[in-house]
């Protein structure tokens, strides 16, 4: 009834046609899409609900569809080592531990369905990319052994590697 009589009136017409238009330009350009995206479940979102609980302070995590993608900053500095060879090693070590971390402290089922996680390791010296599927990631949860672990890193994670 109040929409009856408010359409009765040229003004207020108007003004409810300009309110719609405008809505609708709105969500055209994107306005909402952030919002919907935020409420659309994936298993990224699910994967991450306990690991942003536990990550450290200098991890930043984010999720893009199903993809996971994780940025360290790590304070290694190359100055502290005695060759370039063992920086690297402290530096694929670290990168190692990161994903063993990531594996035991995300929910494991939802792990298994992400669909790729890369992972961006940055020191001052140098940078590492890798990449792994989430099942792949997944199965480090059970692993001891360091030998396993380590032809399973070799096996599944891809990198690439940038010295500054």
């Amino acid at each position: 009834m109040l929409f009856k009589k408010a359409l009765q009136h040229p003004i207020l017409s108007i003004g409810i046609l300009f309110m719609i238009i405008f809505i609708f330009f709105l969500r055209d350009n994107g306005f909402f899409k952030s919002h919907y995206d935020s409420l659309t479940p994936t298993s990224c979102k699910s994967a991450i609900v306990m690991l942003k609980k536990r990550m450290p302070k200098n991890w930043k995590v984010k999720c893009e569809k199903n993809y996971l993608s994780v940025l360290i900053h790590s304070p290694l500095v190359q100055k502290n080592y005695i060759e370039q060879k063992l920086f690297r090693a402290a530096v694929y070590r670290e990168l190692a531990n990161g994903l063993m971390f990531i594996s035991r402290n995300s929910l494991h089922e939802s792990l298994e369905r992400v669909f790729w996680i890369s992972i961006h390791f940055k020191t001052k010296n140098m940078e590492i990319a890798a990449r792994t599927k989430g099942e792949h990631l997944a199965q480090f949860r059970n692993m001891k052994d360091q030998k396993i672990i380590a032809e399973h890193l070799q096996a599944t994670v891809e990198v690439k590697e940038k010295i500054k």
